[in-house]
Order: C-alpha cells, then structure tokens, then sequence
C-alpha cells in the first residue's frame, strides 16, 4: 500500500493579493458611492403592501425628470424646474380597493386644488390602467411610470399615497392610505379645502 501523499496547494503570490485588495477597495468604493447618490436622489423603493412600509423621499429631496405613460400607451415627459405650480402626485393602482374610496375625495381634492396645484395620478402598473381610466373618468391625468427610461421613481410602494412637490420639484409633503380619519383632516387642512 502506498503511503499517503499530502496535497501541496502552490502559495498565493503576490500579484492574487494584489487583484483581491483592489476588489475590496473596489466594493467598498462602489457600495459608498451608492449610499451618497440614494441621499440625494429619489429613493428606488420596492413595493410594499403596507402603508405604514410606504418611505417617502426625504424633504427636500429633488426630482428632475419622470418619464410617464399615458394610458393610451404614449410616453410623455414631465420636467421640474420650470413650474409655476406645486405638483400633488396621487400613488394608485387600478385594483386598489382603498383607492377607490378615495375617489369622491382626491376628485374633489383636484377640483378645489384646480388653478393651485398640478395633480397627477401615478399608477404602480400600466395593467389595466385605460380601462380604468374610461371607466373611472378621473379628475386628473392618470400615468403609468416608465421604469426604464433612467428618470427620476417616485417611490410606488403601498397605494394609496399623496405627495406633494414644489415646481422646482422638491418633496415637501406626503401622506398614505385612504382618505379617512386624521389623514383626511391634514390633507384638507394642508391645501385648505373642505373634503367630502
């Protein structure tokens, strides 16, 4: 019987070191950089059920342009900078049953806000959405958002949601969930208007 030979494993040279300590200092790099450009862009924000999950943008924050499409299936830009008016952005989805509560009141939110406010209603996905829109007769343009144009995401987690930009485009305000209870007394007390 032959006796047993240990394995040699050839010694790590200095050039494997080398390539493994610029991968390290290239990670680390790549992960800091991620986290400076998350603090001062529009945070990408999976979706989540739960209103109570929904993170807004931080104040402040500023979006520069959203690539939107149309329920007609056409893309339509909409750039910040040069608004006279601040912009509402009603988060929904054709499915949503709390958005469907919401109706009576984001309807007569957008005809007392008319003049005042921009109010534009972004859905979580394109499925759906023209019907919805023939049917529903909405007071306001409802999009779809192009996820792949490179633009700015407003954060589309739990539905539905209000937010509020300046016309330079900077989160200023944001509220979640159906239009009920305290919700609905900060909302009609923000715009000052009177909410079904």
């Amino acid at each position: 019987m032959e006796p047993v030979r240990e394995l040699e494993l050839p010694s790590a040279k200095r050039h494997d070191w080398l390539v493994l300590l610029l991968l390290a200092i290239s990670l680390t790099a790549n992960v800091a950089l991620t986290i400076l450009w998350r603090e001062n862009t529009t945070v990408r924000v999976a979706y989540t059920g739960s209103p109570a999950a929904y993170k807004f943008p931080k104040v402040g924050t500023r979006l520069d342009k959203l690539r939107l499409v149309r329920s007609d299936g056409l893309m339509q830009d909409l750039s910040f900078g040069n608004e006279q008016q601040p912009l509402v952005v009603y988060v929904l989805s054709p499915i949503c049953k709390w958005c469907e509560l919401n109706r009576p009141e984001i309807d007569s939110l957008a005809t007392q806000i008319s003049g005042k406010y921009r109010i534009i209603g972004i859905s979580r996905t394109a499925d759906g959405l023209a019907a919805y829109v023939a049917e529903k007769s909405p007071k306001f343009p409802i999009y779809s958002v192009d996820l792949g144009s490179g633009g700015d995401i407003i954060p589309l987690g739990a539905t539905p949601a209000t937010l509020v930009f300046s016309p330079q485009g900077t989160f200023v305000r944001g509220w979640t969930g159906a239009f009920i209870a305290d919700e609905k007394k900060q909302i009609a007390s923000y715009f000052a208007v009177s909410l079904p």
